[in-house]
Order: C-alpha cells, then sequence, then structure tokens
C-alpha cells in the first residue's frame, strides 16, 4: 500500500488494529479509515451500497 496513489493524499500508516481499508473490485485501494470510525459509518456504508 505504500505504493499507492492514496499516499499521496493521506498517511497509509497503520495507526491501530481496527483500521479499515476500503479497496475496490479491482484491488485497488479506495480510502482508509482510521480506528475512530465505526463499521456502520455513514461513509463506509455509503461506499459498499454503491
Amino acid at each position: 500500500m505504500t505504493d499507492s496513489k492514496l499516499k499521496e493524499i493521506m498517511d497509509l500508516k497503520v495507526k491501530w488494529n481496527n483500521q479499515k481499508y476500503l479497496i475496490d473490485d479491482k484491488g485497488k485501494l479506495i480510502y482508509v479509515f482510521y480506528s475512530k470510525v465505526t463499521p456502520d459509518d455513514e461513509k463506509i456504508v455509503g461506499w459498499i451500497k454503491k
């Protein structure tokens, strides 16, 4: 993931063990949510429903 273009807009270092990674159907890293974001957060659920 350190080679990801997403690295240019956000820090990809693992901050805590509950960090969440959104990966598309092609295996591309889309976004990283840190541990304070719950799995049922509107941002995560909305992306999954797309």
